[in-house]
């Protein structure tokens, strides 16, 4: 996949310098980890992946329409960094607390 998204960047930009996507690594850690891929690794699928880069793709080129500026636009795709990565977690713990609650008052009951 990143061989081809290579193939279509020299394509669209007509070079094929290795410094072409510098400063992008945020924002692609950012679309794949808000796609659903987990951080740790071993879940996620690539549908998931290609909606998370759409999704901030979109996104970001909403922001530019609306002439947000790039420094804003760089914090508002660390925030959904963040929280793709706190979210999952939080819910997982949010659950398992459930789950242990329930345990609790069905041995007590």
């Amino acid at each position: 996949m990143a061989s081809l998204t290579g193939v279509f960047w020299a394509l669209h930009y007509a070079s094929a310098r290795y410094d072409n996507a510098t400063g992008l690594e945020l924002s692609v850690v950012a679309a794949v980890l808000l796609g659903g891929i987990d951080f740790d690794g071993g879940k996620g699928t690539l549908g998931g992946a290609i909606a998370g880069v759409f999704l901030l793709g979109a996104l970001q080129n909403v922001m530019s329409l609306q002439d947000v500026s790039a420094q804003s636009q760089i914090v508002v795709t660390g925030v959904l960094l963040v929280l793709s990565v706190l979210g999952p977690r939080v819910a997982r713990q949010i659950s398992l607390a459930r789950a242990g609650r329930r345990a609790a008052r069905s041995s007590t009951g």
